[in-house]
């Protein structure tokens, strides 16, 4: 699976009039975060779109590691449908989301409040906070994503990539979840 491993750190302030992918017209604007991105196999990918559909929209991407052809990049991306995922309105998308980590208790949050599917890419914490939620959202038993040498990288400001040392420790999973349909 190609994933990301990110760091955040502010940017831009960006503004677009786009459709949503419900068919919606959604003006953004909102200070974005710059996000280092990561690349691998999708093999993960492919297996989780073929077991629980494939999803209209990646919510965490940018043009070097988008998942499905409309994504929302946190930064200004001439390719993206949108910037700043958080910022838009989550009803009635089916969607494909690996956050920062650092960002899930707002996801978990959105994805609460809001009538939505989500497959849901997260490290296996119980102890945090927003899990017993993703538990309490999911529609299927998670499915834990296969670890791979060079799944998780980061390009630093300079340019040159890392990776990370340990990525079996976020023992990663993807949940299929659905938003509460009573917050419509």
């Amino acid at each position: 699976m190609e994933s990301k491993a990110r760091h955040s750190s502010t940017s831009r302030v960006s503004r677009r009039d786009r459709k949503h992918p419900s068919g919606q017209v959604i003006q953004t604007q909102r200070d974005t975060t710059h996000r280092v991105v990561s690349r691998s196999k999708d093999r993960s990918k492919n297996t989780l779109f073929q077991q629980w559909e494939r999803p209209n929209i990646d919510m965490f991407a940018d043009k070097e590691n988008f998942k499905l052809p409309t994504y929302v990049s946190p930064t200004r991306d001439p390719q993206a449908f949108a910037v700043d995922a958080l910022s838009l309105d989550w009803k009635d998308m089916f969607a494909y989301a690996f956050p920062p980590p650092k960002l899930l208790t707002k996801v978990v949050h959105k994805i609460q409040s809001t009538p939505c599917r989500l497959i849901l890419v997260t490290p296996y914490w119980p102890g945090m906070l927003w899990f017993t939620t993703v538990i309490g959202l999911a529609v299927k038993p998670p499915i834990r994503l296969t670890i791979h040498p060079n799944l998780l990288s980061q390009i630093l400001g300079n340019g040159r990539r890392v990776f990370h040392n340990n990525p079996e420790s976020l023992r990663l999973h993807a949940w299929l979840l659905l938003g509460n349909p009573l917050n419509s």
